[in-house]
């Protein structure tokens, strides 16, 4: 019997030994689809450290909020507010982590987040410190996979915060993930952390994505989809004007560093129509593109450090085609070719969860070579001098930040704009004429609202409305009478 029980005693350690020879394989690299190979993790209530336990609904609050943040496709999240919640030191003893493994296998989780957080109040600064700590537990094999400390603030400042962590989460369990492995051989034969940050994670208080004093932090791509569609609405005499525009604006940008963004800014128009305005022929135009606007953004100061937000943004928009549209600030649109350089002073400052900003705006356009109208043989305006004209833009608002996924957005606009005189010649007759064109002044305000899905999806929405106001053409008057804009947003974020 004993002889027996020796031979078959390699087998029986090896079947044993089995399942911790294969982990790596059963539980992420499966034949099932992506979504079965996602981490699991069960998120527990957060330990409050304060010793009068003040602010003591955030052990609730931030694990959800942490949850909404994280990508569905990445981690598969589950939280249960009957758990109870573990200080970080406690977890070096062998029975809560025993409870702790139990509970997530209940789950059928493979991972267990255990946090802590304490709110301090700083000398002389009106605002409050988060203090932050998670621990990350791999259930399964029983280990302490990281211990990490964040620091950040109230308000917008912690929303922000709670982008970091879910940035953070998702970022380590896709290290784990694909590296697991080498990584549990480090932990446990080397008595290394490789996940582990050796510092605090500090995370400041930013400003609004939406804001024009904004940056991407360094290393992250934007890519910005903005339909939008335009009515405009024209008093001429006899025969008053229409105009309806529906165009597609891509806007892709990259952080180089924390204060400097490079960025490009393309325009497709899907249509453009043109009806009326004093016995004119109706124009429709239809898959134009318009020339693309490189834009450069500094950041001078940053609230952490001088107590506002102060950006530069310096824009070009070159000459590439003579039949390409470009955003001139024509009323009516007119496909004409020009260069444009802008300058943009922009400041912001956050108070809790509201952002005030404000945004002065010059641009030098220099128009030149118009072929206008091409898809009309029966008008063609040929050449004209070259012209400058300067747009002053002023805008201001605020961004008020209501949920960790919800802001609303409201601004008010205001343009200078300078007259504008050409020289037209029209081939069809030989004959030439002086004409101008200029908007006095235009006041126009916008509402928008805004959702940040996750920390890679954003999406929103805004309507702009212009209050009526007089294009001067010609030496006549003509009353813009309805000027809306209506803009969506699909922005993408790669970090």
């Amino acid at each position: 019997m004993v002889r027996v029980f020796k031979k078959f005693l390699p087998i029986i350690l090896f079947l044993i030994l089995l399942p911790n020879i294969i982990y790596t394989k059963s539980r992420y690299f499966s034949d099932g689809d992506e979504l079965q190979k996602r981490p699991k993790v069960l998120f527990y209530n957060f330990y409050n450290l304060h010793p009068a336990k003040k602010h003591n609904q955030y052990t609730k609050i931030i694990p959800k909020h942490i949850i909404s943040k994280l990508s569905a496709d990445e981690v598969e999240s589950k939280y249960l507010e009957n758990l109870p919640s573990y200080k970080i030191d406690t977890l070096k003893e062998y029975r809560i982590l025993a409870s702790i493994s139990k509970t997530a296998k209940a789950y059928k989780k493979d991972f267990a987040l255990i946090g802590e957080y304490k709110i301090v109040q700083e000398l002389n600064k009106s605002t409050k410190k988060i203090l932050v700590t998670i621990t990350l537990y791999d259930t399964k094999l029983k280990l302490i996979l990281l211990t990490q400390k964040f620091a950040g603030y109230s308000g917008l400042g912690y929303y922000q915060l709670i982008d970091k962590i879910a940035l953070f989460i998702e970022k380590k369990l896709a290290r784990y993930k694909n590296d697991m492995e080498n990584i549990v051989k480090q932990m446990q034969y080397h008595d290394k952390k490789p996940l582990q940050e050796n510092k605090v994670i500090e995370c400041g208080i930013g400003s609004h994505m939406h804001d024009p004093t904004h940056c991407p932090e360094k290393g992250s791509f934007y890519a910005s989809i903005m339909p939008n569609f335009t009515i405009l609405n024209l008093e001429f005499s006899p025969t008053p004007m229409k105009v309806n525009t529906l165009a597609i604006e891509l806007d892709l940008s990259y952080g180089v560093k924390s204060w400097f963004q490079v960025g490009i800014d393309i325009v497709y128009i899907y249509f453009s129509d043109r009806e009326g305005g004093g016995g004119s022929s109706n124009l429709h135009f239809k898959n134009r593109v318009i020339n693309p606007i490189v834009y450069f953004k500094f950041k001078l100061a940053n609230q952490n450090n001088h107590g506002y937000n102060l950006t530069l943004k310096l824009e070009f928009q070159p000459n590439i085609s003579e039949k390409s549209y470009s955003t001139s600030s024509y009323v009516m649109q007119f496909p004409t070719t020009f260069g444009r350089y802008s300058f943009e002073f922009a400041v912001s400052g956050t108070s809790g969860k509201i952002s005030g900003f404000a945004s002065l705006k010059i641009s030098f356009l220099n128009f030149h070579d118009v072929d206008d109208y091409p898809d009309d043989n029966s008008i063609e305006y040929i050449k004209h001098n070259t012209i400058d004209t300067i747009f002053l833009d002023f805008h201001f608002g605020g961004i008020f930040q209501l949920t960790s996924v919800f802001s609303l957005d409201l601004r008010l606009y205001f343009r200078k704009q300078s007259p504008v005189e050409y020289d037209v010649k029209y081939n069809f007759s030989g004959t030439s004429q002086k004409s101008t064109l200029a908007t006095n002044v235009s006041l126009s305000t916008s509402i928008a609202a805004y959702f940040k899905l996750n920390n890679k999806t954003n999406i929103g929405m805004r309507f702009k409305y212009f209050i009526p106001y007089i294009l001067e053409t010609e030496g006549n008057d003509t009353d813009i009478s309805t000027h809306v804009e209506i803009n969506l947003f699909f922005t993408l974020i790669i970090n």
